[in-house]
């Protein structure tokens, strides 16, 4: 059975919104950014993602754009 893809949008301290995709769940993701959180003093997505994807290589960020009707 294949994992579900998750997505999901974050902020880093510098206010900047990213977007990645992951086979990582939501609880699995808040767990780790615990371990983020205790080994950095400042939080940057590109450091986030690059961290989430050493437990998932699958993990890559993404570009969403939007559609207006």
């Amino acid at each position: 059975m294949e994992k579900q893809r998750n997505y999901f949008k974050i902020y880093d301290d510098e206010g900047i919104k990213s977007y990645f995709k992951t086979n990582l769940s939501y609880e699995e993701i808040e767990k780790l950014k615990k371990d983020f959180e205790e080994n950095h003093s400042e939080y940057y997505n590109n450091d986030f993602i690059k961290f989430l994807k050493e437990k998932d290589s699958s993990t890559e960020e993404i570009e969403v754009q939007a559609i207006y009707y």
